[in-house]
């Protein structure tokens, strides 16, 4: 078996949505940077990262989250806070390892595609 490291939110996955009211989440809506509103399932680019946790991660994590500035991804959750959340993995199958992080994101942080 492949060694993986585990991220927050696919340890959370496990764990139901937060009720609904005929069929509406009761989940803040999420925006990007032009107010426009983010689903799960929208493609957004990733423009930038911010906050602590990205500087405290250490070098080699640093430089494979870096690499995801500018790359489009797919919205797979949105937390309770009203976070929109998604993932990367890096295989190396030379090493046999796959490294995996998601994250979430700000609105000035992402754009709508």
């Amino acid at each position: 078996a492949r060694p993986r490291r585990r991220s927050w939110w696919r340890q959370q996955q496990a764990r139901t949505d937060p009720p609904t009211r005929a069929g509406m989440s009761l989940k803040p809506l999420p925006k990007d940077r032009l107010d426009n509103d983010v689903l799960v399932g929208s493609r957004v680019r990733l423009l930038k990262l911010s906050g602590n946790w990205f500087e405290q991660l250490p070098s080699e994590e640093k430089l494979r989250v870096s690499s995801m500035i500018g790359e489009i991804f797919e919205v797979e959750a949105i937390d309770e806070y009203g976070s929109p959340w998604f993932s990367k993995d890096w295989h190396n199958e030379y090493e046999g390892t796959c490294f995996a992080h998601s994250i979430a994101l700000d609105a000035q942080e992402m754009e709508l595609v």
